[in-house]
């Protein structure tokens, strides 16, 4: 007697989009997550973020958890972790 069984362990199933959940990644990409400010949630991530203008790649961004890991390396920088910003 064989089982017929037509899940396989290692079945891989392609992810769901319908139109509101791609209208919701649109939204974010443009920056509007309903009333979340993307600063205030970038500003409360656990990793270091940091971002630079394109034109002169100064950076101008760097949330809290990168001045803390900054401030740690301040001997090995050539200036300190405040002044990284601008």
């Amino acid at each position: 007697m064989s089982a017929t069984n037509t899940d396989t362990p290692n079945q891989k199933t392609a992810p769901t989009h319908n139109a509101e959940s791609s209208a919701a990644v649109a939204a974010a990409s443009k920056g509007d997550l309903g009333g979340i400010d993307f600063r205030q949630m970038v500003d409360g991530m656990p990793i270091n973020v940091l971002t630079c203008d394109l034109k002169d790649f100064k950076i101008n961004y760097a949330n809290a958890a990168s001045l803390a890991t900054l401030k740690e390396l301040e001997h090995v920088l050539p200036c300190s972790a405040d002044e990284i910003v601008g």
